[in-house]
């Protein structure tokens, strides 16, 4: 249900409790391996029951509950103890990234990554000098965190001659790690390093001249250590591809947008490629001046999309295209004239997710028939990231193609203070998902509608109308829902399309809130959209339209929504205040004050002459005081109500 409060910090008002995940005592686990996994770093953890896995091979029982927790204690929710589970890996469980949830009280919490590996080994303990570096071998995981204020040291013998490639692998666990690895030979010179970002992982390949001892050293870019900057150090072969694990950062949301048919590699060499209409080819930035080149034979009447994929790919490039037209001069001798340009695609955002990339779409009208060259190159020429990037060209006639992206919203009162949180639909609550489209070229308007429900769980659905690029979804349970978690089914179909032609939604998460170093909140893409109901408590207020049928109105006039509203236990004798969320355009309504005694209300939507005809879905948010039983304070709600929706004629 999402009923809570700005701000999680100690001075903020009180909040409804909802479960938040922040980092799990161990991240990196092998295959067949029992450990002892608890939650190090936890908001609202209290009561917590069940750690869930995104992988059925992997389980976990409860050891110990947190001691001495009370719902009503403000402080226990910051308490070191915290609960403790028995986690056992099946041996046949493949190496990959998977995803844990805490199931308590609270709800069900946002997931975080676990990676399991073919040889992973904890490093509890790791020398902080060149001195007294830990031994560690080949093609093995080794998982720890970083210390504040401390750089991790790692020995590691070579021979004459042999290269070693080096990989941090932070972005796989959710780290907050900016990942720094350098290389020391045996006198403590430095032989190579290697920084990542708050996106991207380090690593590095260097080759030994005699038979020594490295140093490989590991630490944070800012000198940050604790539970939630853990990181995997593996060391192998160059290219070993048996000893890699699918860990690259190709999960962030962005990646909602690279859908790619397989794609001939195409080896590196200085000359120009002749490439078909349509065509796609991959290729590498193999140095910081590579600039790549190809020749397509393009139609004056023909449009074209030209699309770079790379910082989609997870790599960490910032692509440029540059289109040339052949012509001839007075001479008879052909010359290249710049025609067109592209750098970074438009930013398609909701004020949380940030789904723009860094990567180039061209549509482009050619002049007239003839031949063109696309040149490609990097703009991001730091060496630092240590890694040679890969791309896909893709030259092809503009697209109408659409996705779609699923994700919980609202854990605060705005998206610009949301913090990473779970879900906690309780009896007679409403819990808010947001589904977001990408459009590229496709605007005709899309229904979302939901399916997975069990019983007691409702959901209305809703429209994304054409020049919208989301609608927000409300799960209603009923007063006597059971306790259940379960995952949601979300699907588009485009209005006039077949059923058939219905599409399955992506789903994210928020990985961390913004901060100093991080100007936007961090997202990723998730498997499963996971709900958890609760038959404890109920929700102390709700809010909802009388009527669910769609609600026709003319342009230039006013329509009356009439409401309802249910005060339970805790509720009762409290105004609220309704504000609406994601009006149609043309369309506005004031906020509408209920008073405490009022269980109906009336509330006028205005649509005026610059609305346009479609059909569109809003909601209203509720905020009022109230109390829980289990809990001392007074409590800021934030209750949104299930959908309207609006037929503008």
């Amino acid at each position: 249900m999402a009923i809570v409060i700005a701000g999680y910090p100690a001075d903020a008002p009180a909040q409804l409790p909802v479960i938040q995940l922040r980092a799990l005592s161990q991240s990196f686990f092998a295959a067949g391996e029992q450990a002892d996994v608890s939650i190090a770093e936890a908001v609202n953890d209290g009561g917590a029951a069940e750690l869930l896995f995104s992988q059925p091979g992997i389980t976990a029982q409860l050891k110990a509950p947190p001691e001495n927790f009370a719902a009503n204690d403000a402080a226990a929710t910051k308490s070191p103890e915290k609960a403790c589970f028995q986690l056992s890996v099946a041996a046949d469980t493949p190496p990959g990234r998977y995803e844990a949830r805490v199931l308590g009280e609270f709800g069900i919490s946002n997931p975080r990554s676990i990676v399991v590996g073919a040889a992973v080994r904890q490093t509890d303990t790791v020398g902080h000098s060149v001195q007294a570096a830990t031994p560690i071998e080949q093609q093995v995981i080794y998982a720890g965190q970083t210390t504040a204020r401390m750089i991790d040291c790692y020995a590691l013998p070579v021979s004459a001659g042999q290269s070693i490639e080096v990989r941090l692998i932070g972005q796989a666990v959710d780290s907050r790690i900016i990942g720094v690895i350098s290389v020391l030979d045996a006198h403590g010179k430095t032989m190579a390093s290697a920084m990542g970002s708050n996106r991207t992982d380090a690593s590095l390949v260097a080759t030994a001249d005699r038979n020594e001892t490295l140093t490989i050293a590991v630490h944070d870019a800012l000198f940050r250590g604790g539970a939630s900057y853990p990181y995997g150090l593996l060391v192998s072969a160059p290219n070993t591809d048996s000893t890699r694990v699918s860990l690259s950062a190709d999960r962030l949301p962005s990646a909602i947008s690279a859908n790619l048919e397989a794609a001939p590699f195409r080896a590196e060499d200085d000359s120009l490629v002749a490439l078909e209409v349509p065509g796609m080819v991959e290729a590498r930035f193999d140095s910081a001046d590579d600039h790549d080149g190809y020749l397509c034979e393009l139609k004056k009447d023909q449009p074209i999309e030209i699309s770079v994929y790379s910082a989609r790919l997870g790599q960490p490039s910032d692509p440029r295209i540059v289109v040339d037209q052949a012509v001839e001069d007075d001479s008879g001798q052909r010359r290249w004239r710049q025609v067109a340009t592209a750098d970074d695609s438009q930013d398609i955002s909701d004020g949380l997710l940030h789904l723009g990339t860094k990567d180039p779409v061209l549509h482009y009208q050619p002049p007239a028939d003839g031949l063109y060259r696309i040149s490609v190159s990097d703009l991001d020429t730091g060496r630092s990231l240590g890694a040679v990037q890969r791309y896909v060209l893709a030259v092809q006639p503009p697209r109408q193609d659409w996705q779609l992206l699923a994700y919980p919203v609202y854990p605060e009162k705005t998206l610009q203070s949301a913090m990473p949180a779970g879900v906690c639909l309780r009896r007679g609550g409403t819990e808010t998902i947001r589904v977001f489209v990408v459009r590229d070229g496709m605007q005709q308007p899309i229904q979302i509608t939901v399916g997975g429900l069990p019983e007691g769980v409702s959901c209305q659905s809703g429209w994304i109308a054409s020049g919208q690029n989301h609608t927000d979804l409300t799960l209603s349970a009923a007063e006597d829902v059971a306790e259940h978690d379960f995952d949601l089914d979300v699907m588009g179909q485009v209005e006039g399309q077949d059923a058939s032609a219905a599409r399955h939604a992506k789903y994210a998460s928020l990985i961390w809130e913004k901060d100093d170093q991080n100007p936007t909140p961090r997202t990723k893409l998730v498997d499963r959209l996971t709900i958890a109901t609760s038959a404890g408590e109920a929700a102390p207020l709700s809010l909802s339209p009388v009527k669910t049928d769609a609600v026709s109105v003319a342009v230039d006039s006013q329509v009356t929504i009439p409401m309802k509203i249910v005060r339970r236990e805790g509720g009762q004798g409290r105004s609220i205040v309704l504000r609406p969320q994601h009006l149609p355009p043309g369309c506005t309504a004031a906020d509408l004050t209920i008073a405490a005694d009022q269980t109906e209300a009336e509330w006028s939507i205005t649509v005026t002459a610059n609305a346009k005809p479609g059909t569109y879905s809003f909601w209203g948010q509720g905020e009022a005081k109230v109390k829980l039983s289990s809990m001392k304070q007074e409590l800021t709600a934030y209750v949104p109500t299930p959908l309207i929706t609006l037929g503008v004629n």
